[in-house]
């Protein structure tokens, strides 16, 4: 056997990542392949590009899980005169075969999506595991199959979906009386219905960023070949944090009570493999004067998307920030206080406090500065029927569809793209159904494109799994 091909060699770990997310590996012999010199058939450009073209349609994959299986192209290593243009023919044609049907699966799964059919289950409850105190899901961040869960109580348990078993934890993570208010009054939050505890996560490449009531922002992942999460970076952010964000590179977005959004970034770790990292400084800092409620970020825009809250008889206000320099690209008032915010399908969807919903369109070629189609007078539409509580947490899935999840007890699925009806139901966003049941501790809304996974059910985290039929369907 040749050495492994110094190009393709690398990435054949990720790839058999992104095919085992398909629940239906590829049978491809591509961990075979062996390069016996660096000029591997499998890096010529027109066949990159053909493949790039061929696992962009795979809507469930990441970004960057496209890029490396794009560039994976190989055929086995071989001494005979079989020629390489035949065989890369082939694989070419087993990945389209694989292309069509995952098309067919993900148009399947939205259909059953559209329609509300799907499998529904507890999967994990903290309070399961003996001896343990009493204690409740507060929030939830997700990256399939994995799901931090934060609690009344400040701790944090990292689970497996799919087994519903618990990978590593940190009970006491945040050290803080979950009936103390904290730093700042909450209300502006939660209104009468604070439950204590986390109040912001998120969860990226391995990476937890959890806050509670004493203005920290811990960094964790699971200490290796252990059941322990252990601490990788503390911010000192100094407020009640409302939003957390992880973003490419290891930069995190921050906003917090005290009215500051925060872009926080990585300066150095201590040789890569470190648990600890050396440190973090704040890259940029907003001041918007009211209470941070929500924010969100656009990576390919490059910008910012933050709420605040009603203060001083001052309505709440959403504003667009270029993520690199803090430039204000736009302003606008479209709640008495924004109390949450998705970007997705061109558009920026805010939820209010008076359970209504708007959107914003934006032009899906530009960035930064030049992301906007909207004059002076271009205000966002009205998406109806209102919740009949503050929406608190707002989601995007593939296919325009929107979920919005509310303490009205619902969750409901919009489609963004629907055409207006004889009714003059549609065209700005039409509401498909609603997911009931739900308590007022609901905090989490989140999807992968098959499953819907949220909190808002005491001690336990509740998925709806669209890639399956209903029992009798």
């Amino acid at each position: 056997m040749g050495m492994p091909c110094l190009v393709c060699g690398p990435l054949l770990g990720h790839t058999q990542r992104f095919l085992s997310d398909t629940r239906r590996p590829i049978d491809l012999a591509v961990s075979a392949h062996r390069g016996q010199r660096l000029g591997c058939h499998g890096h010529a450009v027109r066949k990159a590009a053909d493949l790039a073209g061929l696992v962009g349609k795979r809507s469930f994959a990441l970004p960057q899980q496209r890029a490396r299986l794009a560039l994976v192209y190989a055929g086995p290593d071989r001494d005979d005169d079989t020629d390489p243009d035949l065989e890369s023919e082939s694989l070419l044609a087993s990945l389209r075969a694989r292309r069509d049907e995952l098309d067919r699966e993900d148009e399947e799964t939205t259909k059953r999506w559209k329609r509300g059919e799907c499998t529904s289950a507890m999967i994990f409850a903290l309070n399961n595991v003996e001896g343990k105190p009493l204690d409740w899901v507060r929030r939830v961040a997700m990256e399939w199959p994995l799901a931090a869960i934060g609690s009344m109580r400040g701790g944090v348990w990292l689970v497996n979906l799919r087994t519903c078993k618990t990978v590593a934890s940190n009970p006491l993570l945040h050290p803080v009386d979950p009936r103390e208010g904290g730093l700042e009054d909450v209300r502006v939050l939660y209104g009468d219905y604070d439950g204590g505890g986390i109040t912001a996560m998120a969860m990226k490449a391995g990476i937890i960023a959890s806050a509670s009531r004493d203005g920290i922002v811990r960094l964790t992942r699971r200490a290796e070949e252990s059941d322990v999460l252990e601490e990788r970076a503390v911010l000192p952010v100094g407020s009640i944090v409302s939003s957390v964000l992880l973003l490419d590179g290891g930069s995190v977005v921050t906003g917090t009570l005290d009215g500051k959004v925060r872009r926080w970034d990585l300066v150095a770790d201590d040789d890569g493999d470190s648990a600890v990292v050396v440190k973090y400084e704040v890259g940029l800092e907003l001041d918007l004067s009211a209470p941070v409620l929500c924010a969100a970020v656009d990576p390919d825009r490059r910008i910012i998307v933050a709420g605040t809250g009603w203060v001083e008889g001052a309505a709440g206000t959403a504003y667009v920030f270029n993520l690199e320099d803090g430039e204000l690209l736009h302003r606008w008032t479209p709640h008495m206080s924004t109390r949450s915010v998705v970007i997705g399908h061109g558009q920026i969807v805010t939820g209010g406090i008076d359970g209504s919903l708007r959107a914003l369109s934006l032009n899906s070629e530009g960035s930064g500065a030049d992301a906007f189609t909207f004059s002076a007078d271009t205000e966002a539409a009205h998406l109806e029927p209102w919740h009949s509580g503050p929406v608190v947490a707002l989601a995007m899935r593939e296919a325009g569809l929107l979920l919005s999840g509310a303490l009205d007890g619902t969750i409901r699925v919009w489609d963004l793209e629907a055409e207006e009806d004889e009714d003059g139901v549609g065209g700005t966003g039409k509401a498909l159904y609603a997911l009931r049941g739900y308590k007022v501790w609901l905090g989490s809304v989140l999807t992968d494109g098959r499953r819907l996974l949220s909190d808002g059910c005491d001690d336990g985290v509740l998925m709806h799994d669209f890639s399956r039929h209903k029992e009798g369907s």
